[in-house]
């Protein structure tokens, strides 16, 4: 056949040398000894985007199944071999999960067009010659950032182990010959995780083959017996019948404290601490917390939780700044929102509420305090109805004409579906955002959408403004999302067509530039409501930084995170 590329006589004598020495790494049986270590880490680290330079009939087939690696969304094979992708490439039958591309040259200088620093997962296994391996593994080393792990296969060869040297951290599996070994940059504490997986694979290495994907998957699946503190809520609620019982919820997160300080709410695995010394910046309320990370699946929690009591009186004292109104603030606002110049300065600033969005059906816009959006909502063409606890709140928007219910979401129960629910700056407050999911999808009709806003937990300018980022907001927001976290909740809670992006909204970053300069421990930041200052802020952070704000949502690091969600027909 005419476009078969037959192996050059070097390509055969590179493969017979470097097999006789016992360190080729094609993904050949039984050299395919990677194999376990990607499904553990996959298992750990439920990576979404997967770059491999390399290609072989292991890795890149296996990360197509869905029951070995279901939290992969795109994969990235890079392969410099055109006989060997022939090979795998005619196996792949057109997968679009799969961006299949043949590099002419050395692989290194694939490396910066790939973007590693994007993936959350990078597997190099790209040559039979340690020393061109070694150059692929530096040069990954140097553009990669903190974000993924990179699994580096041949770990045995000289010039392979030295050229790890160039990440931070190393930890090699040495189960199996040839070894494996994870490499990556900053967070010290992924060790731990690693040593488990290790743990595990010598615990099965004598009844597992190498080639065992789907064993291997079973082997790293969560213990049933782990309680997070999720668990605990939800076992509360069936007792106690229902969320709605206080006391009896704030009892059960009070006796769970232990639990939610050492298992993540959403799968039980331990968590670390990122960020420690954070006190409520806004509305100066007492307390200090930290923030701690799960070390599988990298959600994000507030260390300690106040209990629902202690929150409901925090949010009835402090909240909005007591409840303010009619202040030069809250006036110019309401002009603003409803002047004619808001819809294109959302164009142009990013919609994180969804204003611009128009159509036709019935709304629930939970949590919508006085009102203010289902005016917007309504004037777009939506039956737009209101769901909120604050009864002054409710009180002020149904003097307007605005129909909302007072109640809580999981004791609200309409005789007629709502085709769009939307939930903005809402589920970060929540004690149990995954049964705020479920009752939302209770309550939508088959085929209708969910809508999501919340501060992004990957937003670049945590790291620049520290304790200081406005979307902190301890002890308010007790959850953290980023984009694969939240598209993980809305696929458990029973959502379809995910789609998430991000904005950087110039309010939000004016507000962490105030509280940057003006916050003092322990008392209200005031600033946060003088409009001149607001608004002079707004207008650099708009038009002076523009370019590196849309950089940043380019690469999915803007400040608030949008999601939209179908409940799947029935």
């Amino acid at each position: 056949m005419a476009d078969v590329v037959m192996p050059s006589l070097e390509t055969v004598a590179k493969y017979l040398y470097f097999r006789a020495l016992g360190t080729v790494a094609r993904n050949e049986q039984p050299f395919a000894t990677h194999m376990p270590v990607l499904v553990g880490v996959a298992a750990a680290c439920l990576p979404e985007r997967l770059v491999e330079f390399g290609s072989g009939n292991f890795s890149t087939l296996a990360f197509l199944d869905e029951a070995v690696f279901p939290s992969l969304l795109r994969i990235e094979s890079y392969e410099n071999d055109l006989y060997w992708m022939q090979q795998t490439e005619a196996k792949l039958a057109g997968n679009p999960r799969v961006a299949y591309r043949f590099f002419e040259g050395r692989m290194r200088d694939a490396v910066h067009g790939a973007d590693p620093a994007a993936a959350d997962l990078i597997f190099i296994d790209d040559s039979m010659s340690g020393w061109e391996r070694a150059h692929t593994v530096r040069e990954v080393a140097r553009n990669c950032g903190e974000r993924p792990i990179t699994i580096v296969h041949d770990y045995e060869l000289p010039a392979v182990r030295l050229a790890c040297r160039r990440f931070e951290h190393r930890f090699a599996f040495t189960t199996f010959t040839p070894q494996t070994c994870a490499v990556w940059n900053g967070n010290p504490h992924r060790r731990a995780l690693l040593e488990r997986i290790a743990q595990s694979l010598e615990e099965n290495a004598s009844r597992l083959s190498v080639t065992d994907a789907r064993g291997w998957a079973k082997v790293f699946r969560v213990h049933e017996g782990m309680l997070s503190r999720g668990q605990v809520i939800r076992q509360i609620t069936e007792t106690a019948g229902g969320i709605g019982d206080a006391l009896a919820l704030s009892n059960a997160v009070e006796e769970s404290s232990t639990a939610q300080k050492t298992v993540c709410f959403l799968c039980g695995s331990p968590l670390e601490v990122t960020m420690t010394g954070l006190t409520d910046n806004r509305l100066g309320t007492p307390g200090t917390y930290e923030i701690h990370r799960c070390v599988r699946c990298d959600l994000e929690q507030t260390f300690p939780v106040p209990t629902l009591a202690e929150l409901k009186k925090l949010y009835e004292t402090h909240y909005n700044f007591g409840g303010e109104s009619d202040t030069l603030y809250t006036r110019w606002r309401e002009r603003f929102l409803f002047s004619p110049f808001y819809l294109p300065w959302t164009r142009l600033d990013g919609d994180a509420a969804f204003y611009r969005r128009t159509g036709k059906g019935r709304l629930l816009d939970v949590g919508c305090n006085e009102g203010r959006g289902l005016r917007i909502y309504a004037r777009n063409g939506f039956q737009a109805e209101g769901l909120d606890l604050n009864e002054a709140a409710a009180a002020v928007a149904r003097e307007a004409g605005l129909t909302v219910h007072t109640r809580l979401l999981e004791e609200f129960h309409p005789v007629t579906p709502y085709d769009v629910v939307v939930l903005s700056n809402v589920m970060e407050h929540s004690l149990d955002p995954r049964q705020m999911l479920l009752k939302a999808h209770r309550i939508l009709a088959d085929g209708g959408q969910v809508w999501i806003s919340c501060p992004n937990s990957e937003s670049w300018l945590r790291k620049v403004f520290g304790k200081s980022w406005i979307n902190w907001h301890v002890p308010f927001h007790t959850f953290h999302f980023s984009s694969k976290v939240l598209r993980r909740l809305l696929a458990e809670s029973g959502y379809t067509g995910v789609e998430t992006r991000s904005v950087t909204p110039a309010p939000w970053v004016a507000q962490s530039m105030i509280t940057y300069f003006f916050a003092r421990k322990g008392n209200k930041n005031r600033q946060l409501r003088n409009p001149f200052l607001v608004g002079l802020f707004m207008l650099f952070v708009r038009f002076i930084l523009f370019p590196v704000l849309w950089l940043g949502n380019r690469r999915g690091r803007g400040d608030c995170l949008l999601a939209m969600a179908t409940k799947a027909q029935a």
